[in-house]
């Protein structure tokens, strides 16, 4: 099955139709910024902490959260034998071509059950501890910036009224979201899109409405 189409490997035979989960790791934007206009000494010291609070996160994910289901409905469910198979990649850029490190690691949906027979991870066990997941990623990376560099961190407001998010202090407010050319793009087009959204609905395009908003009314499916 490996290489075909999606829609191909369906039938009553498979519990699920994923073939892996693709976890992206991507440090704060100040992070973002230093490592890409500082020296190699510090790029290799961010790139160490990257993979520290990288590994942390799978590690826990892998021990504490991480089931295999077989049965009627996944009615038998236990932990995972011999871990996940979970493949790491890192990139450099973004899309754009702008500087971006980021990891894609990608979580095999197959994983051996305790009698050693192959078996489906429950994705819904992984969804449901996905924040959590990249919140444990973000504190490590955090402390061992820290520790590592000395360096601070504060909070700063992104959007008005949400929750701010933590940054390097000393980083200029002006270097953060320059790479993030397709986070503009968004801005750039959202109030035509929910204006469009209004006019159809007759409501404001508040809360889940915001995925609707595109020119067919349809939103986005989950990501695999």
């Amino acid at each position: 099955m490996l290489g075909r189409p999606i829609e191909h490997i369906k039938g009553p035979h498979i519990e699920s139709p994923w073939l892996a989960m693709d976890l992206v790791y991507r440090a704060p934007s100040t992070a973002q910024a230093a490592w890409a206009l500082l020296d190699d000494a510090s790029r290799r010291v961010l790139e160490l902490c990257q993979d520290i609070a990288r590994d942390k996160s799978l590690a826990w994910l892998e021990e504490s959260v991480a089931q295999i289901r077989w049965g009627s409905g996944g009615k038998h469910r236990a932990r995972v034998k011999d871990g996940l198979i979970i493949a790491v990649f890192r990139h450099y850029e973004s899309r754009a071509g702008k500087p971006l490190l980021h990891d894609h690691a990608v979580v095999s949906i197959k994983a051996r059950r305790p009698d050693g027979k192959w078996g489906n991870v429950s994705t819904a066990d992984i969804l449901d501890n996905i924040v959590a997941a990249g919140t444990l990623y973000t504190l490590t990376f955090m402390e061992e910036v820290s520790a590592r560099l000395g360096w601070a961190w504060e909070p700063r407001e992104v959007t008005p009224g949400k929750r701010p998010v933590m940054e390097i202090a000393g980083i200029d407010q002006r270097l953060i979201g320059w790479q993030s050319t397709r986070r503009q793009q968004i801005a750039v087009v959202t109030p035509a899109l929910e204006a469009d959204y209004e006019e159809r609905q007759g409501a404001p395009a508040g809360g889940a409405g915001r995925l609707c908003a595109g020119p067919a009314g349809r939103r986005p499916g989950p990501a695999g």
